[in-house]
This record gives structure tokens, C-alpha cells and sequence, in this order.
């Protein structure tokens, strides 16, 4: 079959279009948050528009972004859990890439693996009351046991090379945790922009945000901080038992048997995000 130059020109130009089309509908554009309105980080959706997105293919994550003219915000929603287990015992990181691909160079840590006091402090936070392990009250204590966090990749962009922070320490950069009324968990993220750009911020920049459980340190046998899951291919087998349970599932008043996911690929969820102005536009 043979085409013509200009048959042959239009028809590339045809599918030049529909490849950049559906490469771009998957980009999110943020919601702009003017100075008198910035989002509170503080572990809860008050600020949020709603509602939350989900990530392609897959149902137990939402997420919503949004930026002001110096920041940039991020809520993170996990109801299942089985993930938020995963969490409590590996930690979460997310990835900021300015260059709209899916590297993990820069990002933030939070929240980060528990370790073994922690797990017995909020164990025994959750169980003062003395009618076994109340799952609202575990919730409440580890949100508030969530206090740091860790910057990665920030030094000559080596994800090796991490820097612990408090929040209470930290002016400028702020992370938070709670969990809403059905028990899903809340992470909140402030990032100053100028943290992400070395070059002047235009606010039409396209950025890939990648959401991840951390994976098991090499010898995560003997991590006090892993639950025991010899199912789970993340945090592996033969850990130490998950104290949090505490064989309390079938109490009253205590369910924490998580449900399983309907994807079982939790190590890397990755969405594009635009940030915005706030410029109204043009009409033409």
C-alpha cells in the first residue's frame, strides 16, 4: 500500500494528537490555595475539596494535591488495613519528580517504621482502659507518636541520603497524620517549592508524584518494627509477632483484621499532577 506525502503527513499528525491526548488527560491540574486560605496540615480533610482522587487501577488510595504561590500540598487517604499495617511497620515514602517521569530521587518519608518502643508505647496507650485493644485509641496514638520524618535524596539528590526531622523543628516543611471518622488514614504533606526547583517556578509544571510502602531492610528478620505476615510479600516472614493485635481480633468492640486489598502491588503507585497559578484564563 502506498500514501501519498501529504496523506501520509496528515495521518501522522492524526496520531501524533490522540498519543499526546491520552498522555495528558491522566495529568491532574492542582487547585490553587491563595495566601488567606493555605491548607492546614494537620492530619485532617476539613481543607480538602472532595472528592479525593484515586490513582489508576487501583481503589484502597486517594489523593488530592493543591499549591499556593510557595508551597506545595499533598493528602494522602488509606483505607484499607492491611496497607495501613504495612505502614506502621515499613514506613511510607513519597517521590517528587519536577521532570514528570517516575524517579525516585526526591521525596519524603512519613510516616516512618515504628520500632519496637513505639509499638509497646502505643500498644499500652490503646489498652488503658482495660477491655483489650481499643482500635480508635491505637489510631489516635500513633498519629500522635508520628512526629517526624525523613528528607530524602536532598543531598546532591542520593535517595541514600536521608536527614531526620521533627516537625517541631522544621519552619518551612510540615508533615501530619490522623485518621478520619471511618478510620482511614490521613497523611498531610507541605513542601516548600523552592525545595523542588533550583530554576525559576513558571506554575504550569508538570511533576510525577509516586506513593510507596518502603521495602524490608536486608535483615528484616530481626526487625522489631515489622508485624508478622507470612503472607504479605512485602514485609516478608518469621517476623516478630504484631503486638498490636495482641490476639484481641475477636474482642468486643475491636476489629483489626485488616481486608485485603484488591491490588496487591502497594511498593509503587506513580500520578501526575500540574501545579497552578492562579491566574484565571483567557477566554477567547
Amino acid at each position: 500500500m502506498t500514501f501519498k506525502t501529504g496523506t501520509f503527513t496528515f495521518v501522522f499528525f492524526i496520531i501524533t494528537l490522540l498519543c499526546s491526548c491520552g498522555s495528558s488527560k491522566n495529568i491532574v491540574t492542582n487547585k490553587w490555595y491563595s495566601s488567606d486560605s493555605t491548607i492546614v496540615v494537620d492530619g485532617l480533610l476539613d481543607e480538602w475539596e472532595h472528592p479525593l482522587l484515586r490513582p489508576n487501577n487501583f481503589t484502597d488510595i486517594q489523593y488530592k494535591s493543591g499549591n499556593d504561590a510557595e508551597n506545595l500540598y499533598l493528602c494522602i487517604r488509606v483505607s484499607d488495613k492491611d496497607i495501613q499495617r504495612r505502614i506502621m511497620g515499613l514506613g511510607l515514602s513519597i517521590f517528587i519528580d519536577t521532570t514528570g517521569k517516575q524517579r525516585d530521587k526526591i521525596g519524603i518519608g512519613y510516616p516512618l517504621a515504628l520500632t519496637g518502643e513505639q509499638i509497646e508505647s502505643i500498644s499500652f496507650e490503646a489498652q488503658k482502659k482495660g477491655s483489650g485493644l481499643d482500635s480508635r485509641a491505637l489510631d489516635q496514638a500513633y498519629a500522635s507518636i508520628c512526629q517526624e520524618f525523613e528528607l530524602l535524596g536532598f543531598v546532591e539528590e542520593d535517595i541514600k541520603e536521608k536527614i531526620r526531622v521533627s516537625n517541631l523543628a522544621s519552619k518551612d516543611l510540615k508533615t501530619s497524620m490522623g485518621f478520619d471518622h471511618v478510620s482511614a488514614m490521613i497523611c498531610e504533606y507541605k513542601i516548600p517549592l523552592h525545595l523542588l526547583f533550583d530554576r525559576e517556578i513558571k506554575y504550569k509544571e508538570v511533576l510525577s508524584i509516586g506513593i510507596k510502602v518502603n521495602d524490608p531492610e536486608a535483615n528484616a528478620d530481626n526487625d522489631a518494627g515489622l508485624f508478622n505476615d507470612s503472607g504479605n510479600p512485602i514485609t516478608g516472614s518469621n517476623q516478630q509477632a504484631n503486638p498490636m493485635m495482641g490476639g484481641m481480633n475477636n474482642q468486643q468492640g475491636v476489629s483489626r483484621q485488616p481486608s485485603r486489598s484488591t491490588n496487591g502491588n502497594i511498593t509503587g503507585i506513580w500520578t501526575k499532577i500540574q501545579l497552578s497559578s492562579g491566574l484565571p484564563e483567557v477566554k477567547q
